[in-house]
């Protein structure tokens, strides 16, 4: 769920082509020869777009803080800046190639892009995947969760909303919510084209699973339950860092949109009698809405599947 960040460096000016390099030590001058191999320079090269590259700043900043103490209180023991450094650069990863990436995954690495994140979740490894503090910068989160300044949204199935409301409360851990504007367009497209399967297609939900939304068995009036969230900060909206447990394996991906393309984001799990109390204030507006085309798609959606 679902922007894809890439961190391209510009083109270096000509460097070793010349076959000595000239430095400066003291006032002096001296001369080295360079190693102007195909291979050496690209090597050169790779090192300096990956120690230029903004997480690579970024976790530079962080080891500086690492390293930092208050004056006056001495560690038991206390590793040298250089050495801390190796240790966090062996457990993340910079490459933009799938393959490596993968196997950087496989062996414990966290990717520092959002493909990488995206990845490690397919993997199952969910524990690698970076927080979007660390995938995007300050003003991509900002403008992001500031799509959610009218409110935001949810679908809930009625079997599930029964549930919610009589023993569960909402959420496990947190919430997908939708901007509430997209969610009323949402909303009439689907009542116009499949019904629920068009919301489960825009919104990354596998079709005839047993956890689906559009059931023959479990949802048979076809419908759905609206929850509207008309002040979303209140609830801590945040971006997804696909560690949530509704984060499907093979759905999520990374920087806020879903599968299908629609807007997401997060907010806190709400205790049942929190809930309760917040519908009765008006915080949290539920209702529900009937999807009556979704019976017509069923074998359609089932002869796609087999």
């Amino acid at each position: 769920m679902n922007t894809y960040a890439d961190n391209k460096q510009a083109q270096k000016s000509q460097s070793v082509a010349d076959g000595v390099t000239q430095k400066e030590r003291g006032g002096e001058s001296s001369f080295q020869f360079a190693d102007n191999r195909p291979e050496a320079v690209a090597q050169l090269k790779m090192q300096e777009m990956a120690d230029d590259s903004p997480q690579t700043t970024q976790l530079k900043a962080f080891q500086n803080m690492a390293n930092a103490r208050p004056s006056g209180i001495q560690p038991i023991q206390m590793v040298s800046g250089k050495e801390n450094w190796d240790k966090l650069k062996s457990k993340i990863s910079i490459t933009s190639d799938p393959i490596k990436m993968a196997a950087d995954i496989a062996a414990g690495k966290t990717p520092l892009n959002a493909d990488g994140a995206s990845m490690a979740r397919r993997m199952d490894k969910k524990e690698q995947i970076a927080s979007p503090e660390l995938l995007f910068t300050p003003e991509e989160i900002k403008n992001h969760l500031g799509k959610f300044a009218d409110g935001a949204h949810a679908f809930i199935t009625p079997e599930k909303n029964g549930k919610i409301k009589g023993e569960w409360g909402w959420g496990l851990d947190k919430n997908f919510v939708a901007p509430l504007s997209e969610a009323d367009a949402l909303v009439s497209k689907a009542q116009g084209e499949k019904g629920i399967f068009t919301l489960e297609e825009a919104l990354g939900i596998p079709h005839l699973k047993s956890w689906s939304w559009a059931s023959e068995v479990n949802n048979p009036e076809n419908a759905m339950w609206r929850y509207i969230i008309p002040k979303p900060e209140n609830y801590t909206l945040s971006m997804a860092s696909g560690r949530e447990s509704g984060a499907y394996k093979d759905e999520w991906i990374a920087g806020g949109k879903s599968l299908g393309g629609a807007t997401e984001a997060v907010i806190d799990k709400i205790p049942r009698e929190k809930l309760l109390l917040d519908v009765a204030e008006g915080k949290v507006i539920t209702e529900e809405v009937k999807f009556p085309t979704t019976q017509q798609y069923f074998d359609e959606f089932r002869a796609q599947d087999a």
